[in-house]
């Protein structure tokens, strides 16, 4: 792991260090620190369940051998509250035998440290140990999603089973007050016959409306965007084609949207998959950079490429997922960045594996606040420091870009600073 990746994950994350021995707390203190942890100690058992309690950790490292308490106790402690059960407990020290461990495991522990420390070893243990934390919360957080989604598809299912039940009952009451009309009244048979033959005409046009009403919003789409451009081309008054230019502006974000929602609801029906195109890098590269570019220049935004030298001609991936993707990424960038900012695209093969290639997106814009930074890639979701005038949108370019990745077996990681800007990057 280098050191980039290392300082990302860290950032923010609150590390609990728990040793009698001061020396020892002192060692692990700093190696964390300079890792950019923010680190928090405790000398014995008691002072750890109090600390840990009041502001809960992201990972506890925690000496055995200590007074009063030991560190088997104190985990067991850990486990047995709601609120700290959760929190990986990492168990530092010089005791090497197996039943030591087995012990450590059986209180609660997830791994062992052992003394005297290893620099890279306590923070690759910490470092696995955090990014485990954080999957277990999103997988925890899309089952809470999950569980959201069927309770309200069963209330639809409930409320249609409802509406059918009552529309049935009204039916057969109906029916059985024709029935006695037409008993009654045999000279009104043709009039109730020319009703129920409206009425089934205003079902089956209902039923084709439905059917085709996707067609019929790209269809009128189409109509504006097409008949603004042609008459921004024509000879009228600049206050016309100001007029012309807003349809039209208007005209394609709304066909973008509707394109959004329909990517949307393909992907969770599970009718997007991948495809596989080997094509060359660069003039991919310059393609979406050009049409990227125009609205850059637009709204006075600089938009830069640094593309390495190293680079191979071609590439296999999903070309028109891809696309999609860096579009979205480039387009959210210059969106959020003031004028006079700067948007760059950087594309350079990966040190760990060279036949993997990085895609990143920098802006110099507003960027994310940290609470928020587990939330942009759900759907519909706005950034909460920017003002609605300031962007356009639903708010479903990273949560599709995100989508995309994950059928390409790849995933969209970010790191911002508010007031400073953000870094979106993946790898493929």
């Amino acid at each position: 792991m280098t050191q980039d990746q290392r300082s990302d994950n860290a950032s923010e994350k609150n590390i609990l260090v728990v040793d009698d021995e001061l020396m020892n707390l002192q060692v692990l203190s700093d190696i964390l620190m300079e890792s950019g942890y923010e680190v928090r100690a405790a000398v014995n058992g008691k002072t750890a369940l109090m600390t840990a309690g009041a502001e809960l950790p992201d990972v506890i490292l925690l000496d055995i051998q200590m007074p009063d308490l030991n560190g088997y106790e104190v985990c067991r402690k850990l486990k047995s509250d709601e609120n700290t059960k959760d929190i990986p407990v990492i168990f530092i020290s010089a005791l090497s035998d197996i039943s030591d461990r087995v012990r450590g495991f059986a209180a609660g522990g997830v791994d062992f440290i052992t003394k005297p420390f290893q620099v890279e070893e306590v923070l690759a243990r910490v470092d696995i140990h955090l990014r485990l934390r954080q999957m277990q919360k999103n997988l925890e957080r899309q089952n809470l999603q999950m569980k959201d989604e069927i309770i309200r598809r069963k209330q639809a299912e409930e409320l249609v089973c409802r509406l059918n039940e009552d529309l049935e009952k009204k039916v057969i009451e109906r029916t059985g007050e024709l029935q006695r009309e037409v008993e009654e009244h045999r000279r009104t048979a043709e009039s109730l016959a020319k009703a129920k033959a409206e009425a089934e005409a205003a079902l089956r046009v209902k039923s084709e409306f439905i059917a085709n009403i996707s067609h019929e919003l790209r269809t009128p789409l189409n109509h504006v965007v097409g008949f603004s451009t042609l008459l921004r081309r024509e000879q009228v008054p600049n206050e016309w084609r100001g007029w012309a230019e807003s349809i039209q502006r208007s005209g394609n974000h709304l066909a973008t949207i509707v394109d959004d929602l329909i990517n949307l609801a393909d992907l969770k029906a599970g009718k997007i998959g991948m495809t596989t195109d080997r094509f060359p890098i660069r003039p991919f590269l310059n393609g979406i950079l050009k049409g990227v570019r125009i609205h850059a220049e637009k709204k006075g935004v600089r938009l830069d490429d640094e593309i390495a030298s190293d680079m191979p001609e071609e590439m296999t991936s999903d070309i028109r997922r891809l696309r999609q993707i860096l579009i979205n990424l480039l387009g959210n960038g210059i969106k959020f960045t003031k004028k006079g900012g700067r948007v760059t695209l950087r594309v350079r093969r990966t040190e760990a594996a060279r036949g993997v290639i990085r895609f990143e997106v920098e802006d110099t814009g507003v960027g994310i606040p940290s609470d928020q930074l587990d939330r942009i890639f759900s759907a519909f979701y706005q950034i909460g420091n920017v003002r609605k005038s300031e962007t356009e949108g639903p708010g479903l370019g990273l949560t599709i870009s995100q989508r995309f990745l994950q059928i390409m077996r790849s995933a969209l990681y970010v790191h911002s600073t508010v007031g400073k800007g953000s870094l979106f990057w993946f790898e493929i």
